[in-house]
């Protein structure tokens, strides 16, 4: 099993039951909360770079006239399929690596450059730089810890959700 395969069932284990518990339904990695006036959406997007992904939250509007609805000018206004990149305001969760949430071996430079992930296959013959220090080990609990790093960030993206609904 790869590690994003492993990432995605820890989030499928750890993480999705707290937000179904919530109301929230969908499927990995797009969810939503339907009200009355308004429908709160969850996403979990792989980084292209791979070995992290990212957890980006938003609220629309479906009643509300044309520009204040939170929705893009593309959006193609079917709000069942509704996702976060189908909005114009967005929250992105805290990672643990700025907005990252890593699930490898990374590393950063004294030199100040950007986090470097080392995936399991390329742990092996991978050889760190003189400046380089390794801020994150990964091990067989990693895919918990992260998980237990989102649902600690769910407590703000509540708070960031209650805040839209009452604009």
């Amino acid at each position: 099993m790869s590690q994003v395969e492993k990432m995605k069932k820890a989030l499928l284990e750890y993480v999705i039951p707290n937000l179904k518990d919530n109301g929230f339904c969908g499927e990995y990695p797009h969810y939503r909360r339907v009200y009355d006036d308004r429908i709160d959406i969850i996403s979990f997007n792989s980084y292209k770079y791979g070995n992290a992904f990212y957890v980006d939250i938003s609220t629309v509007f479906p009643n509300r006239p044309n520009g204040k609805q939170n929705i893009s000018r593309f959006f193609d206004g079917n709000f069942d399929n509704i996702v976060t990149g189908d909005c114009c305001k967005i929250y992105r969760l805290k990672g643990n690596f700025e907005h990252l949430f890593y699930y490898t071996d990374v590393y950063l430079s004294f030199l100040g450059s950007p986090y470097l992930a080392v995936s399991e296959s390329k742990a092996k013959t991978f050889k760190r730089g003189f400046f380089d220090i390794r801020v994150q080990k990964s091990s067989p609990e990693i895919y918990k810890r992260v998980c237990d790093k989102v649902n600690k960030q769910m407590i703000k993206a509540y708070k960031w959700w209650n805040k839209m609904g009452k604009k």
